[in-house]
């Protein structure tokens, strides 16, 4: 019986070893992930397939009126600080089709961003939410903007000259037809 009790107790041993490694390799994971999380710039929330929150990252804070308590709320419950009127509706078509969306959106037209929701995939391919990420694209915007204007500028200087020559090979033709006249 002691035997059988030793044998047990070395078993549970090691048991608990390789669950105290686990957790351990878990808690490792957890802080790569918090500290992931909390270093990436972008705007990033992870909603459950009922659209509740699940997490977000501290960027997304700028973004929406969300803190630590909110999350396990339904997102509908969350204002968002940027004009984005077809959130909701693509949320639900990602859930229903499982294909990413993207969309620019912008914050009072001085700030924009590109905003992609893609399904959560678990780890056993199960759909499990989704994701949604704002990354900021202000500057693209801004240089999209020049561009255009800059083009514009052009065309309408190539216009007017296009003009001026035109109206230059009028006169001298008038003069040449007077002189061979």
């Amino acid at each position: 019986m002691n035997e059988e009790l030793q044998s047990l107790n070395e078993e549970l041993s090691t048991v608990n070893s390789q669950l105290r490694d686990k957790v351990d390799e878990l808690e490792d994971s957890n802080d790569d992930m918090a500290n992931l999380l909390a270093s990436v710039d972008n705007a990033t929330l992870f909603l459950g397939v009922d659209r509740t929150i699940q997490r977000f990252t501290p960027s997304a804070t700028r973004l929406f009126n969300l803190i630590a308590t909110d999350v396990g709320r339904p997102f509908d419950h969350i204002t968002a600080r940027v004009d984005d009127p077809e959130l909701s509706r693509d949320i639900e078509r990602v859930l229903r089709d499982l294909t990413p969306c993207e969309r620019e959106v912008s914050r009072d037209k001085e700030q924009w961003f590109l905003r992609r929701i893609t399904p959560y995939r678990t780890a056993d391919n199960r759909i499990s939410g989704v994701v949604l990420t704002l990354t900021d694209i202000t500057q693209l915007k801004r240089a999209e903007l020049d561009l255009r204007n800059l083009t514009a500028s052009l065309e309408q200087r190539v216009s007017e000259n296009g003009a001026q020559l035109q109206h230059e090979r009028n006169f001298i033709g008038a003069i040449l037809n007077t002189v061979a006249h």
